[in-house]
């Protein structure tokens, strides 16, 4: 009796790393079996064809690649404030400011006051704020962040324009002290970033404001 014999043909696999095409993640691409036959060459359980730095060990949320540190400074840029200037954890990756010097700028912020929906710093205000200027002069590495601020009473337009505007008057005190005008960048966000319920007199108030952020890089607004 005839019998016939069937003709067996094994399954695929391009590569040849003996993991057949149908299993492999990476059919083109040589790779053991444990890794679905893809290559890791640097062993970071990121596959090559996936890793955007395929032969230095990273970190899979980073795309294979280490999160970098450019400033040596211990924290991650990722986490850092202050990417390219050495600081301390404390700072956010800043460098450290002294108990006194934020003092300084404290004060002038807590002080800081103006005529009633003017831009006109009251004159309470000076004495804090000529002290704020000195202290600028002996910090010739440091800028200065200011941001103006207000409640939501009054159109957004309005609004905006009196922030920049008093945020602008601070500068302008400022370099009437001898400050670089390019130290200080000024910006105005109006009601739009309030720090306290605006349904209350005294949570208005409390939005009506200017800050002031020592800088150590340039400043770049998102």
């Amino acid at each position: 009796m005839y019998r016939g014999f069937r003709s067996l043909t094994a399954a695929p696999d391009s590569d040849g790393d003996g993991v057949i095409d149908s299993e492999d993640q990476c059919p083109e691409l040589y790779g053991p079996k444990e890794e679905a036959g893809c290559p890791d060459s640097d062993g970071d359980r990121v596959h090559d064809h996936e890793d955007k730095c395929p032969y230095e060990a990273g970190l899979i949320e980073n795309s294979g690649c280490p999160f970098a540190d450019t400033d040596g400074d211990g924290i991650r840029d990722i986490d850092d404030k202050c990417p390219n200037v050495a600081g301390v954890v404390e700072n956010e990756g800043c460098p450290a400011i002294e108990k006194e010097d934020q003092e300084v700028l404290n004060t002038a912020f807590e002080n800081l006051e103006f005529e009633s929906g003017k831009s006109k710093i009251a004159m309470s205000s000076y004495t804090s704020l000529v002290e704020l200027a000195n202290l600028l002069k002996k910090k010739p590495d440091w800028n200065l962040l200011i941001e103006g601020h207000t409640d939501n009473v009054g159109s957004r337009a309005t609004n905006i324009r009196l922030s920049k505007e008093r945020a602008q008057a601070v500068a302008d005190f400022l370099t009437s002290q001898g400050i670089e005008t390019a130290r200080l960048t000024v910006v105005g966000h109006g009601p739009d970033k309030p720090v306290a319920p605006e349904n209350t007199r005294e949570g208005r108030r409390k939005n009506r404001r200017v800050e002031m952020t020592v800088l150590f890089e340039v400043f770049n607004e998102n």
